[in-house]
């Protein structure tokens, strides 16, 4: 692997797919928005790291497949099935969930649900690092498959 290669996979899926989160936690912090505090529950209210996680996770799918055509029970489709499927339904689950309560005139109605979001975040990234190993991007240029 090169770090030189990982640094960019990372900022560009990473630092720049979260690009949302990093603009409001910089106008929460210099009070272009009025009285406000910056906390995990204000960044992560809109439910936006759900989006992240599918996104990648699905993006994730297509780079391997594009590289590695899926077989019934090899590891790829596997994992893909396995780390898809669990980012999808906690996503799914918890929309619904949210979504069939009446929160009103809540402004983040997903403020409460940090932890789920999370562990999607945990799995997508989990996945994206194993395609990351298996299509090649963590190699030095040049170097042939095993």
């Amino acid at each position: 692997m090169t770090l030189g290669r990982f640094v960019i996979f990372f900022f560009a899926t990473v630092v720049l797919g979260v690009l949302q989160l990093w603009i409001l936690g910089l106008l929460l912090l210099t009070a272009i928005v009025p009285q406000s505090s910056v906390n995990l529950g204000k960044l992560l209210g809109d439910g936006g790291l759900f989006f992240f996680a599918t996104t990648l996770t699905v993006s994730s799918a297509l780079s391997l497949w594009d590289t590695r055509r899926p077989q019934i029970g090899d590891w790829d489709t596997v994992l893909t099935f396995i780390g898809g499927g669990v980012v999808l339904f906690i996503a799914v689950v918890v929309y619904a969930a949210v979504h069939s309560k009446s929160f009103g005139s809540e402004p983040l109605p997903f403020q409460s649900h940090l932890m789920p979001q999370l562990t999607c975040v945990a799995f997508a990234l989990g996945y994206w690092f194993y395609v990351g190993f298996r299509t090649g991007w963590f190699k030095p240029v040049g170097v042939p498959d095993a």
